[in-house]
């Protein structure tokens, strides 16, 4: 059990993950799992009413855009009205297991996106529940403006923010005839498969976060839900006797690419693979957060620098990694390392940074003003080339074997040494 409690609390910069990896309790798991039904009642009610104005748009008639934007504003209404009866804000805001997760002052929900949408919803202020709730709906409606101009290419311009890429003007998209009916079928199996695996992935995360799936995510059962959500999508595809315009190159959107080139319906049904599967992980990841530890893929943003020392000829190098300055961060359940801030506070790690000048003091596993005090010191190694190593202070770390095994659950590490010592500045490895 001290094994399981300190792997939930330990994270890696670039081996590993996870602040948190297993239940929340009791009803921090149940305002969890409302803020995911939630979340996913208003991606499908908002991607009808577009999909009603879209196809109308194909076919050359005209959509009713306030009709639309009424069925969105009731569908905003109740999600954040839900949310705020069942999550109180000392649920939705601090540290799991006992809340949800969320940090309270800040709306960065995903420190890897770019663009003004994703700069926007950062500067939103969030000082109670609805304003969380308004926070993830920011960063909600991002990725489902996305999906619908990767699922309707003909018709970007419609839709609105900008392309993930610049690639010049799209391509002609004269529709008439099959090619109108061929690219709503697309379309519509397009949103379908990617609401599809949000909702399987976030019922998984859901079983996790209940207890009732020891995870990681996909288990078995979300496997069989996105095969069957698969096959649904390409036999939707399937009725269409060619590719229609519009769908080469692959949109930017999806592919990330302005020249990845689909020469026919299968590579189309990629090309929707290609950019459903990543939307829907990262808006399971902006709702729940830390599933990064259950096994979600959730975006991570690479190291920014990065320092390298040989201690002698011929010797293997060992390299530390950072994206700034770093301070003592406190971990969940008795842990603190060294992390720059906004890695210590943001969703993979979950931590709190420690005063100013604090160092992290291995007799207690906090942040502390004082001089640091020795106790249970583990320095983890993990392979390379070249080799990384992270040292962590914990008194719930008492021997090699016991921290390597945490080690092990975290990233890719080869060893462990625990010593009585402390872990200083910036963080590489325990010192007596």
């Amino acid at each position: 059990m001290r094994t399981s409690s300190l792997a939930a609390t330990v994270v890696l910069v670039g081996l590993g993950s996870a602040a948190w990896a297993g239940p929340l309790l009791g009803s921090a798991a149940r305002c969890q799992r409302q803020i995911g039904r939630e979340g996913q009642r208003f991606a499908s009610t908002r991607e009808k009413a577009w999909r009603s104005c879209l196809e109308k748009l194909l076919e050359g008639r005209a959509c009713d855009p306030a009709a639309r934007d009424a069925a969105i504003f009731r569908a905003r209404t109740r999600l954040v009205a839900n949310v705020s009866r069942r999550c109180p804000p000392q649920l939705l805001f601090g540290t799991q297991p006992n809340a949800v997760g969320f940090a309270a002052g800040s709306c960065d929900l995903d420190p890897t996106a770019t663009g003004a949408g994703a700069e926007a919803c950062r500067q939103m202020g969030v000082s109670s529940v609805a304003e969380g709730a308004q926070c993830m709906l920011c960063w909600r409606n991002l990725e489902l403006d996305r999906l619908l101009r990767m699922a309707y290419p003909c018709l970007s311009g419609d839709v609105p923010g900008t392309p993930a890429l610049d690639c010049g003007l799209p391509p002609a998209c004269a529709l008439a005839g099959d090619d109108v009916t061929c690219s709503a079928a697309i379309a519509r199996a397009a949103v379908d498969y990617a609401l599809a695996r949000e909702a399987a992935i976030e019922g998984c995360l859901d079983g996790v976060r209940q207890g009732h799936v020891p995870g990681p995510c996909p288990d078995i059962r979300t496997e069989a839900l996105l095969a069957a959500a698969e096959q649904r999508k390409l036999a939707a595809i399937s009725r269409c006797r060619f590719r229609p315009p519009g769908w080469d190159p692959c949109p930017p959107d999806a592919s990330g690419s302005c020249a990845e080139r689909t020469g026919s319906l299968s590579d189309v049904a990629a090309c929707v693979d290609q950019g459903a599967d990543a939307l829907a992980d990262r808006l399971a990841c902006r709702s729940y957060p830390n599933a990064a530890s259950d096994g979600v893929a959730c975006p991570s943003a690479p190291p920014a620098t990065t320092t390298t020392t040989t201690t002698a000829p011929g010797s293997t190098t060992t390299t530390t990694m950072a994206t700034g300055p770093v301070g003592c961060c406190d971990l969940v359940g008795g842990a603190c390392v060294w992390l720059a801030p906004e890695e210590c506070t943001g969703l993979i790690f979950n931590g709190t940074p420690g005063p100013p000048g604090s160092v992290c003091d291995s007799a207690t596993g906090t942040c502390t003003t004082a001089p640091p005090t020795a106790g249970n010191c583990c320095t983890l190694t993990a392979d390379g080339p070249p080799p990384s190593r992270l040292c962590i202070a914990s008194p719930l770390l008492d021997g090699d074997a016991h921290c390597l095994t945490v080690g092990q659950t975290i990233g890719a590490f080869i060893s462990a040494t625990v010593i009585t010592g402390v872990c200083p500045s910036p963080g590489a490895g325990c010192v007596p």
